[in-house]
């Protein structure tokens, strides 16, 4: 389930935990650069330090589905798109990551990637747009494995994989490029999630199902440049 797409610019050289980033909904009118190499602590966090520009942007993505099922149709339901019109906060601390979009009332807060039980709780509660509701998705104790460095040990906790970059786990110094212009960081691969929402009046609700989330930032137009990957 995507929150919300929204551009943002990054900090490149600024410490990372305690930082609290405050977005109007507004294209900036400069160059914006976005972050390249990974900083400590700031794989799930903001790539930017202000409003992007039209051809920047940076996003968090969300996925949820009931287990048991072999395949998965992803798509948009109704190709409508809900502005954050009071603007939206970033915040990334010892505490983990939060995101409040206004406006929509949607909210998510990621717990620490470096410590065990690693949890992402989505809350929605917008009449606005007819959704109403909260998704939970938690990685247990994956997180031993991935500061051991021992991605085999994964295999044994119900097939999962840390939190990673395109080519290296999660710590600081790699590369962040997923191809040219576009960058990913996916801090949860697999975990369990819990569901209970309504959408348009009709409610969604189940547990133990499979939950995904991931981000995305570019420093030239998706649209234009990549469109799909």
């Amino acid at each position: 389930m995507a929150l919300y797409t929204m551009a943002l610019t990054t900090l490149l050289l600024r410490p990372v935990l305690g930082h609290t980033l405050s977005l109007m909904p507004s294209f900036s009118n400069y160059t914006v650069p976005v972050e390249h190499i990974s900083l400590p602590g700031n794989l799930d966090g903001a790539k930017a330090n202000s409003s992007v520009n039209a051809s920047t942007s940076d996003f968090w993505y969300f996925d949820t589905q009931p287990g048991g099922g072999p395949l998965q149709l992803s798509g948009p339901r109704n190709l409508s798109a809900f502005g954050a019109t009071d603007g939206a906060t970033i915040t990334n601390d010892e505490n983990g990551v939060r995101g409040e979009w206004k406006g929509v009332d949607a909210t998510f807060l990621g717990t620490p990637l470096d410590k065990p039980n690693v949890t992402y709780t989505i809350t929605i509660d917008s009449d606005e747009i007819g959704v109403n509701g909260t998704l939970v998705s938690d990685l247990a104790s994956l997180q031993e494995s991935t500061a051991k460095h021992t991605p085999q040990h994964v295999a044994d906790q119900r097939q999962r994989a840390p939190a990673h970059y395109p080519c290296a786990l999660n710590e600081p110094g790699v590369s962040e490029e997923l191809v040219p212009y576009l960058y990913w960081a996916n801090a949860v691969p697999d975990a369990d999630a819990d569901v209970d929402i309504t959408i348009d009046g009709e409610r969604i609700s189940f547990v133990n199902g499979v939950g995904y989330h991931d981000k995305n930032w570019a420093d030239k137009s998706i649209i234009k440049s990549h469109k799909f990957w």
